[in-house]
């Protein structure tokens, strides 16, 4: 295996008992690299549920806030309350094991909550009695306004099983409480010098997490590939609707989120995030590990484990390149964003069993969530936004404090501590790191292990250590088992522990990249079918081949989990057959869909090629009578040409709009575009020139709907519209009913 894939060993991994550990081995996976350096490796898809990252599941946390006037407000969670019994940590509210350091022996009882206010504000970071007796102040503020008439503190129902109402759920004889932040609940937090806090942000409310893990390599065979970045619309081949549809097959399953891995900044991911939605999916980014030790010159590792400028740099990127709108606000798909995968096998390699390294862990994990709030305050991100967190494995951190022998506990307390004192592990923040943790972090981690199993050696325990902060699975799959039990009992587990967001099932395809044991998990093979053929990235060409479900012990494992999920398993016969959305607009892709004999994919292929000389269908029954003409009929004329031709005289079933005009092609990639611009702007005849575009045509698709309506009309009277609008997928020729949806008005010819 080529080393442009490298990761960290497992190391410590929980199994049940009475199963034998597996052997330690390497795992590989793409790390994104520049586009500008592609010798450089690049990406970041998984290799199994015990190696890969967990998704940041959004979720109502405590906001902590202050009213300048003297009134503390709710929202953050306060200092650690000691207790006889130490061993045990028994806590309340919030509490970390960073206060029994940095605050036993501080005496707060003559600190004035109110009237002290502004030197905790001022020197919280260089006092750590005012830090403490500070934390203790909103405790107190919180424990009074958590007070009811009568019985325990009362949680948000989450909606299966986390909604919005109001209930009182007890986990393990620990009372929970979840509240979901809302701008009205909460005032402009203090900032200092030290220490920036963004204003009043709002968090999405939590919701039951069915996902995905997504990492579609298409290629059927162990090799590399130099970059992994499927959120890009030059992968559209493989996830839109104009090609294999990966996304609306999710959909179809029950799911509502999908996880990714690769992430290259400097690819647009708007087009990925639009279709997402337009699926009902939540998305899951996460950030590649390039910037953190695989960068050959500034890595965080370079950087002794301070990851700031790397991060700040990379999520910047991603804010500009479709994370954010125009208007500064987050997409709409967004929900969670993974700061990285498993760190604790690679951050560095031992640091679930050395000290020192553990430290360096949590030093890379605060400085990096430090470095993504400065990005959005750089960019002046307005708005709800969304929830970060770290996926740890489920290895046992033998060098975390107070792990208890339990797997990817202790690495979720190092970070806490980590983000209540990041002075003690040799970095100190721009921002408020554990009011921003206690108001958008969520823990995460990866198993394969049964819900029982989890039950017992995870679920019994987190609520005791972490009584507000939700978690949720990132990979689940457990390879050799029934899909169908062991995704209904995991999800089974969301309904008696609120804290618990779900899980993203492990994976959608089947990993040929990998190879070996690897392929084990896909819940689609690759087939025999080509439905189109698309340049990535890397510069290489590769196929979007149809999709084949797997089986395994007698059942298709799409249907299982759409059955657990509550979704729809596709139609088996369908996968792999030409389809009218998808096929070219040529005599082949007309063979295709005629040879299928099936009226209704052949009407729909018609109305596309209609659509595509910028006619618009108006009677459907006429549609249905032309088409079967066409296909009852055989040999000369009734080729595509007939089709065409006959559709451009006036059938009394199309209109054609005067208002027709060439235009980008939503579906083509932004390369596409962008390259048949340049054609374009070379061959404009006449007056026009690209010197002229109108400034508020921003996009390449905007930039390319100005070029393509003007080159269009200065061949007009000789134009094909499916040859001299095509650009090579780039443009179609429409009427406004089709490209008003899209297109700025400023931006097309009038």
């Amino acid at each position: 295996m080529s080393t442009d894939i490298e990761d960290a060993q497992e190391t410590t991994h929980y199994v049940p008992e009475g199963i034998p550990p597996r052997s330690t081995r390497p795992s590989r996976r793409h790390l994104y690299q520049p586009l500008t350096n592609l010798a450089a490796s690049g990406g970041g898809c998984p290799n199994d549920p015990r190696e890969n990252v967990a998704a940041q599941a959004s979720t109502g946390r405590l906001v902590w806030t202050f009213v300048v006037g003297g009134v503390l407000g709710a929202a953050a969670a306060g200092c650690f309350l000691f207790s006889a019994n130490r061993q045990k940590r028994a806590r309340s509210i919030v509490s970390g094991i960073a206060t029994i350091n940095a605050c036993e022996g501080k005496d707060c009882t003559s600190f004035d909550c109110e009237k002290d206010q502004g030197d905790w504000v001022e020197k919280w970071s260089n006092s750590k009695k005012l830090y403490c007796c500070g934390m203790t102040c909103l405790e107190k503020s919180i424990r009074l306004k958590k007070k009811m008439p009568s019985g325990p503190p009362a949680v948000p129902k989450l909606s299966v099983p986390h909604s919005t109402t109001t209930t009182t759920t007890t986990t393990n004889t620990t009372t929970i409480k979840v509240t979901t932040t809302s701008t009205a609940e909460t005032t402009a937090a203090t900032t200092s010098k030290h220490a920036v806090v963004h204003p009043e942000p709002k968090i999405h409310a939590p919701s039951l997490l069915k996902g995905i893990s997504y990492c579609p390599v298409p290629v059927k065979a162990t090799e590399s590939l130099k970059s992994d970045d499927w959120m890009t619309d030059l992968a559209k081949p493989l996830w839109s609707a104009s090609g294999r549809g990966d996304l609306h097959v999710m959909h179809s399953l029950g799911a509502n989120a999908v996880r990714l891995y690769g992430n290259n900044p400097e690819l647009d991911h708007a087009h990925f995030l639009d279709e997402a939605r337009a699926n009902d999916l939540k998305v899951i980014p996460g950030m590649s590990d390039f910037p953190y030790y695989q960068d050959p010159t500034t890595s965080c590792v370079a950087t002794q484990y301070n990851c700031f400028s790397q991060i700040k740099k990379q999520y910047g990127e991603n804010l500009k390149n479709g994370f954010l709108t125009k208007e500064k606000q987050y997409h709409p798909a967004l929900r969670y964003f993974i700061l990285i995968n498993e760190p604790d096998l690679k951050m560095p390699r031992t640091a679930n069993s050395a000290p020192g390294d553990a430290a360096l862990l949590a030093k890379a994990i605060v400085s990096s969530f430090d470095a993504v709030l400065d990005a959005e305050k750089d960019a002046r991100v307005v708005g709800t936004v969304i929830n970060f967190t770290t996926t740890f494995s489920y290895a046992i951190c033998t060098a975390c404090p107070n792990n208890e022998g339990l797997p990817a506990l202790g690495q979720m307390l190092l970070i806490e501590d980590a983000m209540r004192s990041p002075e003690k592990y040799g970095y100190r923040p721009k921002h408020q790191l554990y009011p921003a943790y206690l108001q958008r972090w969520v823990n995460s981690f990866n198993t394969a292990n049964s819900a029982a199993d989890l039950q017992r050696t995870f679920f019994t325990h987190y609520g005791k250590v972490f009584p507000t902060t939700p978690v949720f699975i990132g990979e689940y799959h457990k390879p050799e088992g029934p899909v169908l039990a062991e995704v209904k009992d995991i999800l089974h587990l969301t309904t008696t522990m609120p804290l618990f967001l779900g899980i993203s099932f492990f994976e959608f395809q089947v990993a040929y990249w990998k190879g070996g044991a690897e392929m084990a998990f896909g819940l689609f093979g690759l087939g025999g079918y080509p439905i189109g053929h698309f340049k990535y990235a890397d510069g290489a060409k590769y196929t979007s081949w149809c999709l084949q479900p797997q089986l395994v012990g007698g059942a298709l494992l799409p249907d299982a989990l759409a059955e657990a999920y509550g979704g729809h398993a596709p139609d088996v016969s369908e996968l792999c057959l030409p389809q009218p959305d998808t096929v070219p607009l040529s005599q082949l892709g007309y063979n295709l869909i005629v040879g299928l004999k099936d009226m209704d994919k052949f009407q729909r292929f018609v109305a596309r090629v209609a659509t595509h000389l910028g006619l618009d269908v108006v009677d459907g029954n006429g549609l249905k009578e032309f088409a079967k003409i066409y296909m009852d009929g055989s040999g000369p004329g009734y080729q595509f040409d007939n089709v065409v031709k006959d559709m451009q005289h006036r059938m009394p079933w199309l209109t054609r709009s005067d208002g027709a005009r060439c235009v980008a092609d939503r579906n083509a990639s932004t390369v596409a575009v962008e390259t048949a611009i340049k054609w374009g702007c070379a061959h404009l005849s006449g007056s026009s020139s690209c010197d002229q575009i109108n400034a508020a045509c921003l996009t390449a698709f905007e930039k390319g709907d100005w070029v393509f309506s003007r080159y269009f009309q200065s061949v007009h009277d000789h134009a094909d519209p499916l040859q001299q609008c095509n650009f090579g997928g780039a443009a179609m020729y429409a009427t406004p009913s089709v490209f008003s949806q899209h297109a700025a008005p400023q931006c097309v010819l009038p």
